[in-house]
């Protein structure tokens, strides 16, 4: 069965409930480099203050068994990747 994979931005930018990316994807990491890449600046700028420390962001993970991953960027930005069923 076909999937397509949306993300969903809640943060302190968007309205309650987040954002919904206007744009979907075939597979959990096309997402996962979506959001890396949106939250470049952000995710460089803590990888410059922290150093070789573990850094609080949480970016580099699998795909969750359930269809519902989390990913952090910082304080006020999470991120949500859904699994959804696609109809042929």
């Amino acid at each position: 069965m076909p999937f397509v994979y949306v993300v969903i931005e809640n943060s302190d930018n968007q309205a309650e409930g987040g954002g919904v990316c206007q744009q979907t994807f075939n597979t959990f990491e096309e997402a996962r480099l979506f959001v890396i890449s949106k939250y470049e600046d952000e995710l460089t700028h803590e990888r410059d203050e922290v150093g070789d420390g573990q850094m609080a962001s949480e970016v580099d993970v699998v795909e969750s068994k359930s269809g519902f991953t989390t990913l952090y960027i910082e304080k006020g930005i999470k991120i949500y990747i859904h699994k959804l069923y696609s109809k042929p």
